[in-house]
């Protein structure tokens, strides 16, 4: 499948390609440099520095799409200079991160604590 059918846009980043590249629905794309797709899906909450390709041109706290050869995987806050490089928050690479999913995690949150 091209770049474009999975959303990226041309010259994104995928796994072995500069990460300072590519944007997935107007956010910067952050390139996987291991094969760590199926870690991050079953819900692992970070992706270490290392797991990573060069870091694109992004500060702390950005939002960031990982990518890898077969597309985007997720959405995460961004943190270039720490080891723990994304923190996962959302499975949907296109998630819209506001108010209304801050709410929505946070109702269901505490719905999982009261039962």
């Amino acid at each position: 499948m091209g770049a474009a059918k999975r959303g990226l846009a041309p010259g994104a980043a995928v796994s072995g390609a500069p990460a300072s590249v590519g944007q997935y629905l107007g956010r910067p794309t952050w390139a996987l440099g291991k094969p760590l797709r199926a870690s991050i899906r079953s819900g692992h909450p970070w992706v270490y520095d290392r797991g990573l390709a060069a870091a694109p041109a992004v500060a702390a706290g950005d939002l960031v799409v990982v990518v890898d050869g077969d597309g985007p995987i997720a959405v995460g806050f961004a943190e270039p200079a720490s080891p723990i490089a994304v923190r996962v928050l959302d499975l949907d690479p296109g998630a819209v991160v506001g108010d209304a999913w801050t709410e929505e995690r946070a109702t269901r949150a505490a719905r999982l604590r009261v039962t």
